[in-house]
């Protein structure tokens, strides 16, 4: 229930134009309800049983029967607030009421007394309701923590005044333990050799006086057998069972390349590919039908779970994860020669069949619905009835990438969305027709709106989490006045992307942020950074390039020239030669897009790199993965030798800052901050 939602009351009075007269009181003075009068106990606790109420209002007209209501209520229904409104006042009365568990005992002498209480009761509700649901999410997220650190292939332990108060499988392997309670009974000096014995020693005696230590470490440890090896530890302060303590993890050095490739390419919930490896599989079936090299017949199943959201509100963290790895599973058995599956997102898994036609690929889709509709997931003690929607898309001769035949899939799927979900939709030659016809449309919209001023620039700002007061926004394209029934920026994007209009629309942005820059007097006085979006074929644009960066230099402004990590990774050199043409213009480059199984090791340094945005899955996975800590403390130790920082996008709200802080972020940007705006004017100086 919202702060403004409409209150269900329920009330118990012996007469319903009594009850129907508070009501309108109530509504009089601004109180939006509905309610429902019941006269006895019996229809009070059956219209409880049937309906989730807010509040309960007992008139003290019944007597015993209202004191045997509140004190029922209170045994039956304990989160339900009850006020007891009587027309007399009386001492002894309302300390029996409380007495009983009545909420409040409100006299009908002044009707903004009631209104105080009623408005009292709701916000406790609503405070008590935040309360439970915060302790099930921290609950789900203990539990959810602890099967990640279980089947982490990095070695974990918590180590609680030199001993052992927790390890996973991983820890007492590499140790050579033979189970956790032998690790338990080893304090962890004598772990260590002797001759980093003193430091150890020295690190343990930091941490337990506050100390924060974000560097990994090298240190000897004898095994249980006398053997030695070296290893990297990371310290971190934790808990462990409400117990301060401090987290130990040991990484695994020993994975080979082709362990390593199979983490980057797979998703750690559910074994199956992960969305990067998808794509790059499809844009290279789309390159081999541009040069006629692709002898198959090739369809995308873009696969969406029906009212995930709702199901996962019911079922909590661990539980999701684990329905979801049961789906993985189920869609698994699918896999052979012709047919690749991936979880593309959250909800979303897609399968790529290969020699197919379109009565294989529909018949496959058909299957997948009735499948999962007969399926009941059992997990824990809910069970789960799903559906799902499904896209089907050829990649033909047309197909421009792989972004635009995974929008027709996800079109498709929407499609038989909104035909009652629970089926698949094939997009046809007809959808086709309809969507260049829509995206003839879009196309004029961009040129027009670029003519006409109907689009604007955003300015976000990227902050420091250490008190720095360097201006960084970045700029996004949007609507000047978002009407309805106007196509999505991001819609009108991908168009541009497939016509031909991106370079038409980023040289629009340098120039507007030129201009925009040019009479910011509390931006241009300071040497700032602007954060822009560059493609490969505005790159190319090498003489009016060179004209707004020189422009830039006299403006006081760096541009940030940003490209996805993607683009970075499949760069022929031209990119290459952009970036080092742009540092001869003071200007940085960014990568953004940055996800847990990154390959910016390998592409940072080729780019100068200045910064590395980690994306919204990474972000939001920092508190509940290990893959993403350690994919984070990877990019920090990089970072070091490289020189870049790390930006985290997607702040929506203040929890997820304590935990960027404790894994090394340095900078953040998203609606937490400050939503994007027009004008430039976020204090930075005060914001460090």
């Amino acid at each position: 229930m919202e702060n403004d939602a409409t209150l269900e009351v329920i009330t118990l009075f012996k007469s319903s134009n009594e009850a129907e007269a508070l009501s309108n009181e109530l509504r009089a003075q601004g109180c939006a309800l509905h309610y429902k009068n019941a006269s006895d106990l019996e229809t009070l606790f059956q219209y409880c049983n049937d309906f989730d109420y807010h509040i309960a209002i007992i008139s003290t007209q019944l007597n015993d029967i209202a004191k045997q209501a509140v004190s029922r209520l209170k045994r039956e229904f304990p989160q339900l607030p009850v006020i007891v409104y009587t027309h007399e006042y009386r001492y002894e009365e309302h300390a029996v009421y409380i007495g009983i568990g009545a909420n409040n005992y409100i006299p009908d002498s002044d009707e903004s007394i009631l209104l105080w209480g009623v408005e009292k009761e709701k916000k406790s509700m609503l405070l008590d309701k935040k309360l439970t649901s915060l302790e099930k999410k921290y609950l789900d997220n203990e539990i959810r923590i602890r099967t990640l650190m279980e089947s982490s292939r990095d070695a974990i332990a918590y180590i609680h005044e030199g001993a052992h108060v927790y390890c996973n499988q991983a820890y007492i392997d590499i140790l050579g333990f033979s189970d956790s309670s032998a690790v338990e009974a080893t304090p962890i000096l004598s772990m260590i050799h002797r001759s980093d014995y003193d430091q150890f020693k020295k690190i343990l005696r930091d941490i337990s006086n506050g100390k924060r230590l974000d560097e990994e470490m090298e240190f000897t440890i004898s095994k249980e057998n006398g053997e030695c090896f070296s290893s990297i530890m990371k310290f971190t302060a934790a808990s462990f069972d409400e117990e301060e303590c401090t987290q130990l993890y040991i990484r695994n050095n020993l994975v080979n390349e082709k362990e390593l490739e199979q983490i980057k390419s797979h998703d750690y919930l559910t074994g199956l590919f992960n969305s990067q490896y998808f794509m790059e599989k499809i844009e290279i079936i789309v390159g081999e039908n541009a040069k006629g090299e692709n002898k198959y017949t090739d369809f995308i199943l873009y696969i969406d779970i029906d009212d995930f959201k709702k199901t996962s509100e019911n079922l909590g963290l661990v539980a999701t994860d684990q329905f979801i790895g049961r789906i993985g599973k189920l869609l698994s058995k699918l896999s052979n020669d012709d047919i690749t599956v991936a979880r593309f997102s959250a909800d979303v898994f897609t399968l790529l069949f290969r020699n197919a036609n379109t009565k294989l690929a529909t018949s496959i889709a058909n299957n997948i619905c009735n499948g999962l509709k007969k399926n009941r997931f059992q997990i824990g003690e809910s069970t789960i009835n799903c559906t799902c929607s499904i896209g089907v898309a050829q990649i033909s001769d047309t197909s421009k990438n792989a972004a635009h035949i995974m929008s027709l899939a996800e079109s498709a799927c929407k499609v038989a969305k909104t035909q009652g979900k629970d089926q698949y939709y094939s997009y046809t030659v007809e959808d086709e027709r309809a969507k260049n016809s829509e995206d003839q449309k879009n196309v004029l919209l961009i040129k027009k709106g670029l003519k006409e001023k109907l689009f604007c620039l955003l300015y976000q700002p990227i902050v420091s989490m250490a008190g720095e007061t360097e201006i960084r926004y970045e700029a996004s394209f949007s609507y000047c006045k978002p009407v309805d029934g106007q196509p999505e920026i991001k819609q009108l994007l991908n168009i541009a992307n497939q016509t031909g209009l991106t370079v038409t629309i980023e040289l629009w942005i340098l120039k507007t942020v030129l201009a925009k820059i040019s009479g910011e007097k509390t931006v241009s006085k300071d040497r700032s950074e602007l954060f822009v979006p560059i493609s490969l074929e505005t790159v190319k644009q090498g003489k009016l390039m060179n004209a707004l960066l020189k422009l830039a230099l006299k403006s006081n402004l760096r541009f940030v020239f940003e490209i996805t990590e993607l683009e970075a990774k499949n760069d022929d050199g031209t990119l290459v030669k952009f970036a080092t043409f742009a540092r001869k213009h003071d200007c940085n480059m960014a990568i953004s897009n940055v996800g847990i199984n990154n390959v910016i090791d390998k592409i940072a340094d080729r780019y100068y790199a200045k910064y590395i945005k980690v994306n919204r899955e990474l972000t939001d996975s920092i508190s509940t993965s290990n893959e993403a800590q350690h994919s984070i403390a990877a990019l920090k130790t990089l970072g070091k030798s490289t020189g870049f920082r790390i930006i985290a996008t997607h702040i929506d709200e203040a929890s997820s800052i304590a935990n960027l802080w404790s894994v090394g972020i340095q900078l953040i940007q998203g609606n937490y901050i400050q939503a994007p705006d027009q004008n430039l004017t976020y204090d930075f100086a005060s914001s460090g």
